[in-house]
């Protein structure tokens, strides 16, 4: 199997990018729903992982501190 990661195409990528997070954050760690999601995902770069299958099955999102500096979060993989 082999997994393509890129920037969401679409808005059912963006969708489907948090469902995986909802999944691994909320329904497996027990992260609040109201947490999970927050203010920076609109400012936030975002990858999906995507399968053989068109399926997405991980993703993460880019916080960009400045010109200089980036950290990824909320890396989640089904």
């Amino acid at each position: 199997m082999s997994v393509t990661v890129r920037a969401p195409q679409n808005e059912d990528e963006r969708e489907a990018a948090y469902a995986v997070r909802h999944t691994v954050f909320v329904l497996e760690q027990g992260v609040p729903v109201e947490e999970e999601l927050d203010d920076r995902d609109a400012t936030a770069d975002h990858l999906v992982a995507i399968n053989d299958a068109g399926n997405v099955v991980g993703t993460c999102r880019i916080l960009r501190d400045d010109e200089t500096t980036a950290r990824i979060g909320r890396m989640a993989v089904l």
